[in-house]
């Protein structure tokens, strides 16, 4: 999968929060977590890294000048599985998945993180 996050330093404590889910980071559930509270529990992420920076592509272009991004200039490749890991693929258009896991594995399993040109 392929998840953005906002910094390529591993040893930055960011790093693991970028692997933790909007409930985990206390932030009011949106669209459809809003009426599943389970998506609220997960990530974003993606199939494949053109989804992922195609998404991030789109969200920087919305931004109103001064407006600082909320979405991370990186892409991590992160190869989870296994029974400490599960996911919600709704085989969406844009690659859009959602997964569950812990932050602390999610982040121990990035094997690539690539800065985002642009």
């Amino acid at each position: 999968m392929y998840r953005l996050v906002t910094t390529n330093d591993r040893d930055d404590s960011a790093f693991v929060d970028c692997f933790r889910s909007n409930a985990e980071k206390g932030k009011a559930p949106r669209g459809r977590e809003a009426r599943q509270p389970l998506i609220h529990a997960g990530l974003s992420a993606f199939k494949t890294k053109e989804q992922a920076i195609d998404r991030q592509r789109r969200i920087v272009a919305t931004l109103k000048p001064g407006e600082a991004p909320r979405i991370g200039r990186y892409v991590a490749t992160v190869d989870l599985h296994g029974p400490t890991a599960s996911y919600e693929d709704r085989n969406e258009p844009d690659g859009h998945m959602t997964v569950w896991a812990e932050a602390s594995t999610a982040a121990r399993s990035v094997i690539d993180i690539e800065r985002i040109e642009g």
